[in-house]
């Protein structure tokens, strides 16, 4: 019989060698909102009333009614008072607002980082202070003698820009390279250590 050819695609046409992978990632974490948005909406109904989302966020991150209020305003783009699947992600992802909200409420790829980050920020704060960092330090037993309170303070004020007087979570990130790299332990390590703490603790 004839040999038929097959030629390879243009270069245009081919798949972008990370593409294939990418699609399920894309997928599951289109699967991951939407099982998150269905257990927020505790009623079925396929919206999240502001009951259900101050249950929520005050559940996971100490939130208060005024700041609760804002957000469901936030999220609430046709202001029919309740908040429909496709509001929800509008706000996830074209949102600049509520880093705070969105950390708790949608936990990304760091295992939940950011939400312990923002809950030792303190209530309605976006940014950790010399004092939250320090605590946070102390409560997943960081400080020792390889570690001082003083070294805290200095790996603080190296991160955070100058004049500022909180850090943002990148700066946090960038806060805990140098702590793994002064304890002599991994990165990895360190943010398993501070996502199992969940926030701070009471004492001290």
């Amino acid at each position: 019989g004839s040999t038929s050819l097959s030629l390879p695609a243009p270069p245009s046409l081919q798949p972008c060698r990370g593409a294939r992978a990418h699609r399920p990632a894309m997928a599951d974490r289109a699967q991951k909102i939407k099982s998150i948005f269905a257990k927020y909406d505790k009623n079925g109904d396929g919206t999240i009333e502001i009951e259900e989302l101050s249950a929520v966020l005050k559940a996971l991150g100490g939130f208060q009614n005024v700041e609760i209020q804002a957000i469901f305003d936030h999220m609430d783009r046709n202001h029919d008072g309740a908040i429909d699947f496709e509001e929800f992600v509008d706000w996830l992802f074209n949102s600049q607002q509520d880093a705070r909200a969105k950390a708790a409420l949608m936990p990304g790829e760091d295992g939940g980082l950011k939400s312990v980050f923002y809950s030792f920020c303190g209530a309605g704060q976006a940014g950790m202070d010399g004092k939250s960092f320090a605590k946070m330090c102390k409560d997943v037993k960081l400080v020792d003698r390889g570690m001082t309170p003083t070294d805290v303070d200095l790996i603080f004020a190296k991160v955070v820009k100058k004049g500022q007087r909180r850090m943002v979570f990148a700066e946090f990130e960038a806060g805990l390279r140098l702590i793994a790299e002064k304890k002599r332990m991994s990165e990895e390590d360190i943010r398993d250590r501070i996502c199992v703490a969940g926030g701070p603790s009471l004492q001290g």
